[in-house]
């Protein structure tokens, strides 16, 4: 009998298949919308918990951490899909700095990551890690809607 998969496995396999995730993936067509990135990854660690932030195009959302704790499926809800809608249409702004990401490294602690999906491949930014209320650097509102992202998406847990 095998072991059950650790949650940093778990965790590594569904960040490689949201890395990989194409528009044909999620049955969307090129949108004037999100030109530029049709997902956004965004990592950061809340002690030694690495934590990540998953939104999609079709207002698909998922946070999943190195722990047993995650919400995986956000799109049964409005206020999540509109919640990811905002972040990957304010990481459009962002699309043209990013560097690409031929690898994909979770971010060193102190720093905060954002990958930007898309077909013609995988960009990242970063940034330092401050309380979002604190944070003054140019990708505050990426930060800022990923954690209204999160509240939502905490709030579809705790309704269930």
């Amino acid at each position: 009998m095998s072991q059950p998969a650790s949650p940093i496995d778990v965790m590594r396999r569904l960040r490689q298949t949201w890395l990989t995730t194409t528009l044909a993936d999620l049955e969307l067509a090129p949108s004037a919308d999100f030109p530029d990135a049709h997902g956004v990854l965004v990592e950061f660690h809340a002690g030694s918990v690495l934590c990540t932030i998953a939104a999609f195009a079709d207002g698909g959302a998922n946070f999943i951490t190195t722990t047993h704790f995650g919400v995986i499926g956000g799109p049964l809800n409005a206020e999540v899909q509109t919640a990811a809608r905002r972040l990957l249409l304010a990481v459009q702004s962002f699309a043209r700095e990013a560097n690409p990401a031929d690898e994909c490294p979770y971010p060193e602690k102190g720093r905060i990551r954002f990958y930007l999906i898309a077909d013609s491949g995988v960009g990242y930014l970063d940034a330092e890690q401050l309380p979002p209320e604190l944070t003054t650097d140019r990708f505050a509102p990426l930060y800022r809607l990923a954690n209204e992202l999160l509240d939502k998406l905490r709030q579809r847990f705790a309704d269930r």
